[in-house]
């Protein structure tokens, strides 16, 4: 599985169209798609819903039950909810935790696309620090 993180530490440049249209145009030419709204706003979430999947992005910080596993349409999102704020204020082991979340969901998805907060905390620095990943800097 790819991934593609959109950061910018500002908000309002286009984090979130960016990530939605992204994620519309790979499942449209037949790619399975993760796409993590990691911002406590959501607005991905809101735009998004119909593809909502059984995990939220907050419970990826934590041991999860089973791996995320996709959705019929090809989207699978993993939802924004009130309780991401309170991934910031985790440590080490929850950016290790959300991870090997991803890796073990991999299989079902070709592409992992993570639209993050307008700020530099755990869940960014989560996301920017995956492996092989693609980063676009909003500006």
């Amino acid at each position: 599985m790819k991934t593609i993180v959109i950061n910018n530490q500002k908000g309002g440049v286009g984090k979130t169209t960016l990530a939605v249209h992204l994620a519309w145009h790979i499942a449209e030419t037949g790619g399975r798609v993760l796409l993590i709204d990691a911002d406590a706003q959501g607005n991905a979430t809101d735009t998004m819903k119909r593809h909502r999947g059984e995990v939220t992005a907050a419970e990826l910080f934590r041991p999860v039950r089973a791996p995320v596993t996709g959705g019929a349409e090809g989207i699978t999102l993993a939802a924004s909810d009130s309780s991401l704020t309170d991934v910031d204020r985790g440590d080490a082991t929850s950016i290790q935790q959300f991870r090997d979340n991803l890796r073990a969901g991999s299989a079902a998805f070709d592409v992992c696309i993570i639209d993050t907060p307008p700020s530099l905390g755990l869940r960014s620095v989560a996301a920017l620090g995956l492996r092989g990943h693609f980063y676009i800097n909003t500006r």
